[in-house]
């Protein structure tokens, strides 16, 4: 069964069609945006929303091969695609928010004290690019602050899949109670390989794979203790908070016109 409730899997259901309007909307907001830099308008349209579809397709392609109701062990292929969308997911949401952080700078504009144009290093929204935060209007200033714990946790994901240990989703685990049995028809099912005996191999494979279950858990290193996070509704969540900083952006853009 999945490890969802029926209240869980149906507020999913409505998140995720929630999420289709919305991502709709954004688009045409951000195409019909009058910049008044070209360059600005490029870090929009090909940049941002360019990642923004990315991100869209990604959920999409993760929600068909991993159904969060689905009671069945996925396949092999069915994993992989899902983890290849998990990569270019969480390495597209990190770009997302320098592409608005870039909008922001280049149409305000921010620039250093002294006047100079800021060192791309120094463009982004998070805690460290202090010149950009300190330079925006006090309510993006405050809706970022509260951000910084989301800040953090999409850091983890997105610097371990860059740098160290990719994102993962374990094919299916085992309970406990289960793992001697698991252990012992393993022993069994090798003895029938290796005795040439395919029909008790099928056999004792099936009777192992009964004992498998399924979790949507994503994770990195086992080492390091990777946090972990049931990942149809935390990338619905990260989405969801994408789109509200990119509404934000263009609303900062456009109030600072209007001073």
């Amino acid at each position: 069964m999945s490890i969802y409730t029926d209240e869980q899997l149906q507020h999913m259901r409505e998140e995720f069609h929630r999420l289709r309007e919305k991502h709709e909307n954004l688009l045409l907001a951000a195409v019909r945006f009058e910049f008044t830099s070209d360059r600005s308008k490029e870090f929009a349209h090909h940049g941002f929303l360019r990642r923004l579809k990315m991100l869209k397709f990604a959920i999409d392609t993760i929600f068909e091969r991993l159904p969060p109701d689905s009671n069945d062990l996925p396949e092999d292929d069915q994993i992989e695609m899902a983890m290849m969308a998990l990569h270019a997911f969480y390495t597209n949401v990190f770009g997302c928010f320098d592409n608005l952080a870039w909008m922001i700078v280049l149409e305000r504009p921010i620039t250093r004290p002294n006047g100079e144009e800021l060192d791309r290093r120094d463009i982004g929204m998070r805690r460290n690019n202090r010149r950009v935060r300190e330079c925006v209007s006090d309510g993006l200033r405050e809706q970022l602050e509260e951000t910084d714990p989301w800040f953090d946790h999409l850091e983890e994901f997105r610097h371990s899949l860059a740098h160290r240990i990719p994102l993962y989703i374990a094919p299916y685990y085992v309970t406990n109670g289960n793992v001697e049995s698991y252990q012992q028809l393993e022993r069994e099912r090798m003895d029938a390989l290796f005795a040439g005996n395919l029909e008790d191999y099928e056999r004792l494979s099936e009777d192992q794979n009964q004992l498998k279950r399924f979790a949507p858990l994503m994770g990195h290193s086992f080492h390091e203790e990777s946090p972990q996070a049931y990942f149809h509704a935390q990338i619905i969540a990260d989405y969801l908070t994408v789109h509200k900083f990119g509404e934000l952006a263009l609303e900062e853009i456009r109030n600072a016109r209007d001073q």
